[in-house]
């Protein structure tokens, strides 16, 4: 299965069972929307991000695995190339499942690119930059 290769089945894995999400796919459509229109989020960012869609707390492995996939993300779209292909199920998969998951990761997009989503995203990074100016000028 192409599962294993893309990283889908690590990604569904870490991020599944999120009821504030429809599925994982959501998630790295949220994810592929936020690189799309700013740059890629740092771990602190993205805990601030996931605080506003009031995710619960993710683990430490799980927030990493989001700020390695931006940073894929960022890369794979700044590339010539421009070989970015959303993570989603392998042909393996039912059509409907893939359908679904297709459906899920276009919504995530949609947050994002909505009127207050550009707006929301580039308050959640302005948002962290001042934190850590403030904590800077504390130490």
């Amino acid at each position: 299965m192409q599962d294993d290769i893309t990283g889908w089945n690590e990604w569904n894995d870490a991020f599944n069972g999120i009821e504030e999400l429809s599925s994982p796919n959501e998630l790295h459509g949220i994810l592929t929307g936020i690189v799309c229109v700013t740059q890629a989020p740092t771990l602190e960012q993205w805990q601030a991000i996931l605080d506003s869609l009031q995710v619960p707390e993710l683990s430490a492995e799980a927030l990493q695995l989001l700020a390695d996939e931006a940073e894929d993300i960022a890369a794979s779209l700044h590339d010539d190339e421009l070989d970015y292909l959303p993570m989603l199920p392998d042909d393996q998969h039912l059509l409907g499942e893939r359908v679904d998951a297709l459906a899920d990761w276009c919504a995530g997009v949609v947050v994002v690119m909505k009127p207050n989503g550009l707006s929301t995203c580039k308050m959640w990074l302005q948002l962290n930059s001042k934190r850590k100016m403030t904590m800077k000028r504390a130490s």
